[in-house]
């Protein structure tokens, strides 16, 4: 699966994977429930460029949508509670990369390596989540490295940030040649 840049992959590559794989149920669609059995992927690479002008490189895919619209009123307040129900009994992403680059700050940030799987994943419970990766960020002529792993439970509680919470199993962080870990 590859995604390119504007206007094709000569400019390179924005969203790319080695495999996907989603298995999803048709029937609770009918009443407004997304029902994922497995949603994989490996080899995931996101390029996320910030030109000088402050413009991303995804920008032209959000002005399209926004451009054909027809002009309106606003829109009504955001419901209390999520429109549909999402669930995922399985979610996993292999060996992903995520690259940052900020042209006008000359900051570029790269995780990798990233490891990430999720059971029972859903937008208004609780759910388990294991998660690895490797920070490498540069800024200013100075290079910083870190690693992370993270085991846990963590609630996305419909949206409502005031209700979102995340408890760790394992926590490991690495930082010029000090780890710490904790655990409980």
């Amino acid at each position: 699966v590859e995604i390119s840049e504007k206007p094709d992959f000569k400019a390179g590559r924005f969203v790319s994977a080695d495999t996907f794989q989603l298995k999803l149920k048709l029937m609770p669609l009918l009443h407004r429930s997304v029902v994922v059995d497995r949603l994989k992927a490996s080899g995931v690479k996101i390029r996320v460029l910030r030109r000088k002008d402050g413009d991303f490189n995804f920008s032209d895919l959000m002005a399209a949508s926004t451009a054909t619209a027809p002009s309106k009123a606003p829109a009504p307040a955001a419901p209390a509670s999520m429109p549909f129900d999402l669930r995922v009994s399985e979610a996993a992403i292999a060996d992903g990369e995520i690259s940052f680059t900020d042209e006008a700050l000359g900051a570029k940030v790269i995780i990798a390596g990233l490891n990430a799987s999720a059971w029972n994943l859903g937008l208004s419970a609780p759910f388990e989540a294991d998660v690895s990766l490797g920070v490498n960020a540069q800024y200013r002529g100075k290079t910083y490295d870190a690693k992370l792993a993270w085991k846990g439970r963590a609630n996305y509680a419909d949206g409502k940030l005031s209700k979102m919470s995340a408890s760790s199993k394992k926590l490991v962080v690495e930082y010029a040649g000090i780890t710490l870990s904790a655990t409980g």
